[in-house]
């Protein structure tokens, strides 16, 4: 993960962000960060397995 563009960084921290804002909702999951982001879920799980590797 050390080798990630600046674009790459910029949508994980979003991402993050986004999770640490709604850590005490209990009903938020993959499908709602998809929602947030304006992109499908498996688009979302794709671009991060492919960022991540994992």
């Amino acid at each position: 993960m050390n080798n990630l563009n600046n674009i790459d960084k910029a949508f994980l921290g979003k991402i993050t962000g986004i999770v640490q804002d709604r850590l005490s909702n209990e009903m938020f999951g993959v499908s709602e960060l998809a929602t947030e982001l304006g992109m499908s879920r498996s688009n979302l799980l794709r671009k991060v397995k492919r960022i991540t590797g994992l």
